[in-house]
């Protein structure tokens, strides 16, 4: 059982200021810990980040949740937001999607699996290729439209997954039943989740600073004197920051007079040659406010059946359009009392089309959402770097361990090698923690929240 009695105030750093950062910030509070929180962006919150446009607050990225994402739940009914939590029913648009024979086959056999590892090392074109299923509808769809022509190599345990965290039995036969999925959302927006993680941070006398690109450990470790230093960066950054620290960290330790300096970083050094880093997709989001003018108001010819098989969806897939996972999202159907019609237009594409992905949707935002140019008030594009891993076979044989290892900063007198002062002696322990390690779970808050509890716990135990 893990003591609450704290840890007499010992600063752990943490770099990355996301839902994670903060939910690890706001637990390792709770154990005494004094948390500092650095992040690179003018606001925290990562992909659950805020905009304000038009007077409104949403966020960055479309979220919705599901009341089967347990450490969600828990979490807001621990910081007493419960009653923020609101639910809409929707057409069901997974799961539904098994409309042959030998995709409800291997649905079940994924529902009724009790492990993931049965299909850790069996790619989804093996699957595919057993089962006779194509990347253009179902469970091949998905996958094409989330990883597009990387999706052959993906580990069939994330399929799994992804099954098993959405989609059980009870949903599965609910959704069959009444051809609808529930949706849960946050009202008015994520940001009352954000504002009132900073707000039990700072209260437990936390720091979060934000604009802080860090470069290399070596500021932090002078200034902060941290016992831990965690990242829940992408991998990518993690990496670099990390050589860059081996590269300079001497740089800002200074030995006082006398002294001499010698630094550990072997475990450090050893993770990153075991470590390999994952292909990423980046996340291209639209946000798109536009007048409240339906088609139903200016097309006065048709009856009423037929415009009700027009009736705008919650969610819908742009088919054929410039990536394959482009999705229309109406959220002003979630939020009914919007003055506004809100849009997202959302893709994952690779990193290398980022450019040609944002001038695509600024060109055919008015083709893909059928309005006229003059019903747009605002539009704002988001961009995600590192929005998604690809979670290859290869990739999960080779996953990043989240204890990195210790670095460790020795200061010698001179007349005197052999021995360390012990009262100078810093050891510190480096996390690392990311969505790139969260397997075989998919990114999302629910297990970005599940991820920082696992390491709050670990911290906990740990001997620095």
């Amino acid at each position: 059982m893990l003591s609450n009695l704290g840890k007499n105030g010992d600063t752990v750093v943490i770099i990355g200021g996301g839902i994670q950062g903060l939910v690890l910030a706001y637990k390792l509070s709770k154990y005494g810990y004094k948390p500092v929180v650095l992040e690179a962006e003018k606001q925290v919150g990562g992909l659950l980040g805020q905009e304000t446009l038009q007077g409104i607050t949403i966020d960055k990225f479309y979220h919705h949740y599901f009341l089967t994402d347990k450490y969600f739940i828990r979490l807001l009914q621990e910081l007493n937001l419960t009653h923020r939590l609101f639910f809409k029913d929707f057409k069901a648009s997974y799961g539904s999607t098994g409309n042959s024979l030998q995709e409800s086959l291997l649905l079940g056999l994924l529902l009724l699996s009790p492990t993931y590892k049965l299909w850790e090392n069996i790619p989804v074109k093996l699957l595919f290729k057993l089962f006779a299923l194509n990347n253009k509808t179902g469970l091949g769809g998905l996958l094409y439209k989330k990883f597009s022509f990387d999706y052959k190599n993906i580990t069939s345990a994330w399929l799994w997954a992804r099954i098993h965290a959405r989609y059980n039995m009870v949903r599965a036969l609910r959704a069959k039943l009444t051809g609808k999925e529930r949706l849960y959302f946050l009202k008015p927006s994520a940001s009352v989740l954000i504002d009132a993680l900073v707000k039990r941070i700072k209260s437990a006398h936390g720091v979060i600073k934000t604009g802080i690109n860090v470069q290399n450990l070596g500021a932090i470790i002078v200034g902060y004197n941290p016992k831990h230093i965690v990242f829940t960066t992408p991998l990518p950054i993690t990496y670099r920051i990390l050589q860059n620290t081996l590269l300079h960290v001497s740089d800002f330790i200074t030995p006082a007079k006398g002294e001499h300096i010698q630094i550990d970083m072997q475990e450090i050094s050893r993770w990153l040659r075991e470590t390999l880093i994952p292909k990423y997709k980046a996340a291209i989001n639209a946000i798109v406010i536009v007048k409240k003018r339906t088609s139903q108001t200016q097309i006065v010819s048709k009856n009423i059946e037929a415009l009700s098989k027009e009736k705008e969806s919650y969610w819908s897939h742009l088919p054929d359009e410039f990536a394959p996972f482009l999705v229309k999202v109406a959220q002003h159907i979630a939020y009914a009392d919007l003055k506004y019609k809100i849009y997202y237009l959302g893709a994952y594409v690779d990193q290398d089309e980022i450019v040609k992905a944002k001038e695509f949707l600024a060109k055919n935002i008015t083709r893909m959402l059928k309005i006229n140019q003059k019903d747009i008030i605002t539009i704002k594009i988001e961009v995600a770097t590192y929005a998604a891993h690809v979670p290859t076979v290869e990739y999960i044989k080779h996953l990043p361990k989240i204890k990195i290892g210790h670095l460790r900063v020795n200061l010698y007198p001179h007349n005197n090698d052999a021995v360390a002062k012990e009262d100078t002696t810093k050891g510190i322990l480096l996390w690392s923690s990311s969505f790139g390690q969260l397997h075989p779970w998919d990114r999302g808050t629910n297990y970005a929240i599940y991820q920082a509890e696992q390491v709050t716990r670990q911290i906990v135990r740990a001997k620095v």
